[in-house]
């Protein structure tokens, strides 16, 4: 009922006009306040451009298989454009003709080509969203773009990386790697990184993950790598990290040796998220003083871990701490948690090694305790 009048609303006052048939399209002729926005739903409108030429932002959502060209004509103002679940897709002239655009999205789409021309108009885009879209390829003159700040990419065949002289502005890079595509990824992720040293969020999702993508970025807050990380040599050493990493994402990272005592250094990071195969040791050990900022910190799936010891001290700003399919891990000693004195939510699941006697003490002083598949005899 609240999204209907929500509809109802933005379509009164002009703010937005959903479409769900070709009849909502024609319907906007005699609107007394055209909408400047239009989402379209299952279906897609080939005279949009002459209905409403001034369009500033266009959002169609599952349209299958369509031609583009005949559609996209005549939105020549167009500052917003997201396409979602289309298949082979080949962008012709008519995006190049959108000069204002800011923002173009390919989502949950197939076979996307990108002529390396059309990079050459599009000199006000600010952000490519490609998730879940295999495309085929994206040229160097991507990188041109003066403007451009953020590029979220799923599956991409070929990826030429920037020339030294390239993109020195972007602010978010995300990319997931196919392992069907067969070139050398490594090497492009160290050519990629060259120059990028403005990054602010970095998200990396592959089979190998080079050290270069790790440090030599001052303004890095956010980093996530979903992947084996080659050189671990680095790792170990928290002067080659990101200073002013705020958080920090590993997963399949396959860490020989215990990563805590060097990440607990970092001066700012607030957010730590372990997951699977991140660390394929035994313990774990928080030293006193340690992550004097972390808010929130996150083990799941760590498998081969059995002990993790919390010094007096360590953690002094811990609120939300999640502990989830971890079958061996408990604290040494069990009382260990009780030394997170600002601990507000703990989240347990398949967490069956864990006292319960501290869980319960952890009650006792106001921390909420959400419990999921955890045995009653523990």
């Amino acid at each position: 009922m609240l999204r209907d009048w929500a509809i109802e609303e933005g379509g009164n006052d002009g703010f937005v006009k959903v479409c769900n048939s070709h009849r909502d399209v024609e319907t906007m002729n005699s609107d007394a306040m055209p909408a400047c926005r239009v989402t379209l739903h299952n279906f897609f409108e080939d005279k949009l451009g002459g209905v409403v030429p001034n369009l500033r932002t266009l959002l169609a959502f599952k349209l299958g298989e369509i031609k583009l060209a005949p559609c996209l004509g005549g939105l020549r103002f167009l500052r917003v454009l997201l396409l979602n679940g289309l298949s082979g897709i080949k962008i012709d002239k008519e995006i190049k003709e959108m000069i204002h655009l800011r923002y173009l999205g390919f989502t949950d789409c197939e076979d996307v080509e990108l002529p390396s021309s059309m990079w050459r108009h599009l000199l006000n885009l600010h952000t490519l969203d490609a998730r879940g879209t295999i495309i085929r390829c994206l040229p160097s003159s991507f990188w041109d773009i003066p403007t451009l700040r953020n590029v979220y990419l799923g599956k991409v065949a070929v990826i030429i990386p920037p020339k030294p002289n390239q993109q020195r502005s972007l602010h978010t890079l995300e990319i997931t790697e196919s392992s069907s595509f067969k070139y050398n990824w490594e090497e492009t992720i160290k050519s990629l990184m060259v120059g990028m040293t403005t990054l602010v969020s970095l998200t990396l999702d592959t089979d190998k993950i080079p050290s270069e993508a790790f440090f030599k970025f001052p303004n890095l807050h956010e980093l996530t790598f979903f992947g084996q990380l080659t050189d671990q040599r680095r790792l170990l050493d928290v002067n080659l990290l990101p200073q002013n990493l705020r958080l920090l994402s590993l997963v399949s990272s396959e860490l020989q040796e215990d990563p805590i005592p060097i990440l607990e250094k970092l001066p700012s990071l607030m957010f730590l998220d372990l997951g699977a195969d991140a660390y394929s040791g035994r313990s774990m050990c928080c030293s006193s003083h340690g992550f004097p900022r972390l808010q929130t910190l996150s083990f799941w799936g760590l498998d081969s871990v059995e002990e993790w010891k919390v010094e007096v001290g360590a953690m002094p700003r811990l609120s939300h701490l999640v502990l989830w399919d971890c079958p061996k891990l408990r604290m040494v000693p069990e009382e260990g948690l009780q030394h997170l004195t600002s601990l507000q939510v703990l989240h347990l699941s398949r967490m069956d090694s864990l006292s319960m006697d501290s869980i319960k003490k952890l009650k006792e002083n106001g921390c909420e305790v959400i419990m999921q598949d955890v045995l009653e005899n523990t």
